[in-house]
């Protein structure tokens, strides 16, 4: 009876290696089947959505604004909670003070395969409630771009910081 069991003790432990062996080669197999660095062509189609956002805020088009988003996109604004799917992000941006002169400055962009991130440097003009004159405001930001089932890309992912310090109480 013992021989049986280390017989049926040995079969389960060849059994759980050989599945644990064929896991870790099909998991290695997958990372190192490197996928495709971005083209130009993808570039050239990340940096024209970045165009047109920043096109659209300043003529304060909201909705154009969120076009270049995923339908599921997160914003993570600045001392804030996640901000979730489009609707929502279009309810934050309405909720800004008006703005004026947006510029972008594209720092990075990389990728590969269906992924992107873009990282850059923003500024914009507030008017701010009480203040008399606009403020600009600058910071930066980082972008997760997603190439979707009809080859566009859009933002997934972003979140931005400014570069002033929070205002002390």
């Amino acid at each position: 009876m013992t021989s049986l069991l280390l017989r049926q003790t040995r079969q389960i432990l060849i059994n759980v290696t050989t599945l644990l062996s064929l896991s870790a080669v099909f998991m290695l197999s997958g990372a190192c089947s490197a996928e495709a660095d971005l083209s130009a062509s993808d570039e050239t189609s990340i940096t024209a959505g970045v165009e047109s956002i920043i096109a659209a805020a300043n003529r304060g088009d909201w909705q154009a604004w969120t076009d270049a988003y995923a339908e599921n996109a997160v914003a993570m604004p600045p001392n804030s909670r996640p901000v979730i799917g489009r609707a929502a992000l279009q309810r934050l941006l309405a909720s800004l003070p008006p703005t004026s002169d947006w510029e972008y400055d594209v720092i990075d962009l990389d990728g590969r395969g269906d992924l992107a991130f873009l990282r850059g440097i923003f500024t914009v003009r507030m008017s701010l409630p009480g203040s008399e004159q606009p403020t600009t405001v600058s910071g930066s930001s980082m972008y997760i771009w997603r190439r979707q089932s009809d080859e566009s890309w859009k933002v997934e992912r972003e979140i931005w910081n400014s570069d002033d310090p929070p205002p002390m109480p």
